[in-house]
C-alpha cells in the first residue's frame, strides 16, 4: 500500500497522472470582493475572517480583496490585494 493515499480511487488517480505525466490538479479558488471595511469591530471584518477560515478547512486558496481606500492595517491582517477601481455600476 502507498503511504499517503487515502483510497483506492486516489491511488488510481495518482498512478494514471504519474503514467500520463499531466499535472495534478490545481487548488480550487474562492476570491472575496470586500466592498466595506470600517474597521476591525464590524461585521464586515469579521465575516472575511470566517471565508478565511472555511476556506483552510475546506482546502480552498483564498484571495479576498478590498477597495483602496480600506485601513492598510485592515487589509495587511487579511492578507488581502487592494482594488484599485471600485466594480460599482456608474451613476450615469
Amino acid at each position: 500500500m502507498t503511504v499517503g493515499v487515502s483510497s483506492g480511487d486516489d491511488f488510481i488517480r495518482a498512478a494514471i497522472r504519474e503514467l500520463l505525466g499531466s499535472p495534478a490538479p490545481t487548488r480550487r479558488k474562492l476570491v472575496v470582493i470586500a466592498l466595506r471595511l470600517p474597521n476591525r469591530s464590524a461585521h464586515f471584518y469579521n465575516e472575511l475572517l470566517g471565508y478565511r477560515a472555511a476556506a483552510d478547512l475546506l482546502e480552498l486558496t483564498i484571495r479576498i480583496l478590498v477597495l483602496r481606500s480600506a485601513e492598510p492595517s485592515l487589509a495587511a491582517a487579511l492578507s488581502a490585494d487592494l482594488l484599485t477601481t471600485c466594480c460599482r455600476p456608474s451613476n450615469t
